[in-house]
């Protein structure tokens, strides 16, 4: 079983993940589409990553600025 710490280091690892695909969309592609097309996903899909990766992405632009 995975301890407080690992599961940690997962879900931080997660949050960048999806921060990543989300920062690739806005600098890269115009469209949902051409992203879903460009990673081989579904537009169910890729609409789902871009939305969680902006959600964090402003969440740490936030804590940022706050801090």
């Amino acid at each position: 079983m995975a301890t407080y710490k690992e599961l940690e280091k997962q879900v931080e690892a997660s949050a960048d993940y999806f921060q990543e695909m989300y920062l690739d969309w806005v600098n890269n592609f115009l469209t949902i589409e051409r992203f879903a097309e460009w990673y081989n996903i579904g537009e169910e899909q890729a609409a789902a990553i871009i939305s969680a990766g902006r959600k964090i992405h402003h969440q740490r632009v936030n804590e940022r600025l706050t801090a």
